[in-house]
């Protein structure tokens, strides 16, 4: 790599993190988001998908697939089903449950780390798109 390689890896890789940085805090409830992106794509990328395209490649060569191996093609498609449908209810259920907690996305709320709400300390406002230090009472 050359030097207009390393400043484009820098900058790529500073953006990554900045982005990523800001839309974790932003997000009150990223860790549950995250667990839901998970829960919708990991069973249907590494277990439903798989198995349809090979099934798929297999009839494109006309090649026949024997009885015992669809059994198991259905057991593992409907376990990545099952899989994927409670997953996706039970971190639907852990943002629902916790959306008193989290606030709003962008939004100001009262988590008892920061001094951000009411029930802080020192109160601050929500004004535009950011948090400021009211004048105490």
């Amino acid at each position: 790599l050359g030097l207009r390689g390393k400043l484009e890896w820098l900058g790529c890789t500073s953006l990554v993190i900045v982005v990523s940085f800001v839309v974790a805090n932003a997000i009150p409830f990223f860790e549950e988001l995250t667990s839901l992106i998970g829960g919708l794509l990991v069973p249907s990328l590494n277990m439903i998908f798989p198995i349809l395209f090979y099934i798929r490649t297999k009839q494109m060569v006309d090649l026949k697939i024997k009885g015992w191996e669809w059994v198991v093609y259905v057991f593992l498609i409907a376990f990545g089903a099952l899989v994927t449908v409670v997953s996706t209810y039970m971190n639907l259920r852990a943002i629902i449950d916790g959306w008193s907690t989290y606030g709003a996305p962008f939004s100001c709320h009262c988590d008892q780390i920061w001094n951000t709400c009411d029930c802080s300390p020192t109160r601050m406002e929500f004004t535009g798109f950011n948090c400021s230090i009211a004048e105490a009472p």
